[in-house]
This record gives structure tokens, C-alpha cells and sequence, in this order.
């Protein structure tokens, strides 16, 4: 299996752990901003900023050289990218 974070960072059960924390809570706080939009608009922004960063620059090169690409997180980003603004737009107005 490949390394994840690349040859120079080990994959060790510390480090995984941390990133599974770090997505933990940034799913608690998406779910928090469906149910608060206003309050939570900064995260939101920011989720939509970097999904579609990661979508742009990673995802969308392996996808066009028909390479093997993360189809699981790559479609939940894709629906987030395309439909927080609009719930960011009617929260705001």
C-alpha cells in the first residue's frame, strides 16, 4: 500500500489518528453549519474553499489521466463544493 503522506512521513497509528480527529470534527461542525448556516458561515466557506482546491488540484488531474483517484471522498467533496454555497446564499439573505 502506498504511503499516504508521502515516502519522508511514516504511516503510524498516532498520525492516522490525528487526521481521523482532524475529519471527525470537521464533520460535526458541517453538520452543526446545516443546521446553523449563519453562525457557522466562516467553516463553511472554508470546507468549500478547500474541497474544491483538493478536487481542482488533485482529483481532476488523476480523473483526466484516467488514473485511480479516492471516488468516495472525491464524490461527497463534489456535492459539498456544489451545494454549500447555495445553503450559505439563502442563510445570509
Amino acid at each position: 500500500m502506498p504511503a499516504v503522506f508521502g515516502p519522508s512521513v511514516s504511516e503510524e497509528p498516532g498520525l492516522r489518528l490525528l487526521v481521523a480527529s482532524l475529519w471527525s470534527a470537521i464533520l460535526i461542525a458541517s453538520v452543526a453549519g446545516l443546521i446553523w448556516p449563519a453562525f457557522f458561515a466562516p467553516l463553511l466557506v472554508v470546507q468549500i474553499i478547500y474541497k474544491a482546491l483538493w478536487l481542482g488540484l488533485f482529483v481532476y488531474p488523476l480523473w483526466q489521466a484516467t488514473a485511480a483517484y479516492p471516488t468516495g471522498p472525491a464524490h461527497v467533496f463534489v456535492v459539498i463544493v456544489l451545494t454549500y454555497p447555495a445553503l450559505l446564499w439563502a442563510a445570509i439573505r
